[in-house]
């Protein structure tokens, strides 16, 4: 079935006050964000064929626990399920959260260690906690699928340039 392509030419905004117009959708079952809208409109609105500047650059979001979590999955892989009905509850951690809360909570009992050796205390800590932990290999198959992945050579060196001791980074954050 072919769908219409309406929905590059106008935004989410005039698409329902149009169904609100010809009474598609009734006044009762307006979403709540539409009056917030209508009464605080951007400026320059946000439509999908609205040409985008090319000096504008969207920043990357990189936490300090982002580095430590992806040095665990490097050398451990994915360890465990993912349970999603745990995940409701507040209270349940993943491995690898459990992983990155020893190493930040080891980082700030002694500034003084390096990352390797925060990460093999943390790797000690969960074990004793209970939690096996088995290295991952990669294969040279994995490797080159990496290699593929990282095309940009300008992200992976400005990449490499920030990379900074992790153990200052969460210190830092306090």
């Amino acid at each position: 079935m072919a769908g219409n392509r309406i929905h590059r030419f106008g935004t989410i905004f005039s698409r329902m006050e149009g169904l609100l117009k010809s009474g598609a959708v009734s006044k009762e079952s307006k979403p709540i964000w539409f009056d917030v809208y209508q009464s605080f409109r951007p400026h320059i609105q946000p439509k999908l064929n609205r040409p985008v500047d090319d000096d504008q650059h969207i920043q990357d979001i990189v936490y300090p626990e982002d580095y430590i979590r992806a040095r665990f999955y490097a050398q451990y892989g994915s360890v465990g399920l993912i349970d999603g009905l745990n995940q409701i509850n507040r209270s349940y951690k993943s491995v690898s959260q459990k992983f990155i809360d020893n190493y930040i909570s080891i980082a700030k009992s002694d500034d003084t260690l390096t990352d390797d050796q925060l990460f093999a205390m943390a790797s000690d800590a969960i074990t004793k906690d209970g939690i096996r932990l088995k290295h991952f290999e990669t294969t040279s198959e994995d490797i080159s699928i990496q290699r593929m992945s990282d095309k940009d050579e300008s992200k992976r060196q400005t990449r490499d340039s920030n990379k900074q001791n992790i153990s200052q980074i969460v210190l830092s954050d306090d």
